[in-house]
């Protein structure tokens, strides 16, 4: 049974504060699922003692996993997705209240929510972030711009995203999470896409062996 989210008014009067106009941006759950069941597929090479190989990496697969990460990264101010995004929508967390999200607690999880809520985030994953990241992947594949840690497989895209890829049995290799890293020492707002670039360079050299062989 689909569960309907309260309206913008409600929440507004909930949260005291001026109701927002309602705007419809839902897919239906069937038009969620056909999308979910026709992404691309990304194939990259395998840097391995034996040579190259391709491997194929499969985008964050759990739809709670791409809820929490939405919101704990897309939907996150401070990592100024606008640069790397174009045309990203303004307020994405505010796109996500007229469309059924009470995102008052940073802590909400999958099962706080509604349907409606859930559908909108999940399509904010599809056409917003995963496209970010995979374009992250293509590119630090191209520039060979990746390194391994102890646990994961790393990318840095061109687009300054940083890519995390893990491998288990149930779905193969795949993304596990992806972020932009915040520039220190850059007042808030006024970093720019290439603090991000460099700042997500920086930690991938600390975390990963990127860069050991040019030494």
């Amino acid at each position: 049974m689909h569960q309907r989210c309260p309206t913008a008014l409600a929440l507004a009067v909930w949260c005291n504060e001026p109701a927002r106009p309602q705007k419809s941006t839902l897919q239906s759950p069937t038009a969620h699922d056909r999308i979910a069941a026709d992404q691309a597929t990304l194939w990259v090479r395998r840097m391995t003692a034996g040579g190259p190989k391709s491997m194929n990496i499969g985008n964050i697969p759990d739809r709670r996993a791409r809820f929490d990460h939405v919101l704990k990264h897309l939907y996150a101010s401070k990592e100024r997705w606008d640069l790397a995004i174009v045309d990203l929508p303004a307020n994405l967390r505010a796109r996500a209240r007229e469309n059924g999200c009470d995102l008052r607690n940073l802590s909400v999880t999958w099962f706080d929510v509604c349907d409606d809520c859930r559908i909108h985030v999940l399509a904010d994953h599809d056409h917003l972030y995963q496209p970010a990241y995979a374009s992250a992947l293509l590119t630090a594949m191209r520039s060979e711009r990746h390194g391994h840690s102890s646990r994961s497989k790393d990318f840095v895209g061109d687009n300054g995203v940083y890519v995390v890829v893990t491998s288990n049995r149930a779905h193969g290799p795949h993304v596990s999470t992806a972020y932009r890293v915040e520039p220190k020492g850059v007042a808030p707002g006024q970093a720019t896409a290439a603090d991000f670039f460099l700042a997500a360079e920086r930690k991938l050299r600390d975390k990963t062996n990127y860069g050991e062989d040019a030494q």
